[in-house]
């Protein structure tokens, strides 16, 4: 009879619950002897692998869920693409306005009969653009005049931001003399009887 049969058969005799713990430390002692593991290392190695395969289950279903959401931003990707190929090119509406300012030239009309025109214009509360009889209402303009030189579109009046047009380019003079009537002689500048002095824009 085998050594194993003789033990679980001593073992299972009422007298055998009493060897019973020193014979199990025997076995584990031979066991170890052996290079084998016990019963309890080995119950410990079952529950860690039952744990590892718990974690590797949760992170297969993390896996699914990445390469699902994966798939699902490629399908967009794409879709945007295709929306860019359809989408018409912007259409090339010509060249882009200046930043510089347009300044119309002066009017024709003499600087002294302008002005003239507008002291005699404060007298009487009109507009001091020549020849226009609307009452004044901002800066010695009319309404409509007002809107025009505020916009820079009046001729042959110092803008507020005193621009002037000279040889058909804006220049700048000072910005307290805005609303002057002014006119221009070859590259000069003239207000009121004297020249004034101008900078490039």
């Amino acid at each position: 009879m085998p050594i194993r049969d003789i033990l679980a058969a001593a073992l299972s005799r009422p007298a055998g619950r009493i060897v019973d713990g020193p014979v199990r430390d025997i076995v584990n002692e031979i066991l170890a002897d052996h290079g084998y593991a016990s019963p309890a290392e080995l119950a410990a190695l079952k529950a860690d692998a039952d744990g590892l395969r718990g974690r590797l289950g949760s992170m297969d279903a993390r896996v699914a869920e990445l390469e699902s959401a994966a798939v699902a931003l490629q399908e967009s990707v794409a879709l945007l693409r295709a929306e860019r190929v359809e989408r018409p090119a912007a259409q090339d509406t010509g060249p882009r306005p200046s930043l510089t300012p347009q300044v119309p030239e002066p009017p024709a009309e003499p600087l002294a009969k302008r002005q003239a025109w507008a002291e005699r214009s404060v007298e009487k509360g009109t507009c001091k653009v020549l020849n226009c009889t609307n009452p004044a209402s901002r800066d010695g303009f009319c309404a409509k005049h007002a809107g025009d030189w505020s916009a820079g579109r009046l001729s042959g009046f110092i803008s507020p931001e005193g621009l002037v047009s000279v040889a058909g380019e804006p220049r700048l003079v000072d910005p307290a003399l805005a609303g002057f009537a002014y006119a221009v002689a070859g590259s000069v500048v003239e207000i009121d009887g004297r020249q004034v002095p101008t900078v490039g824009y």
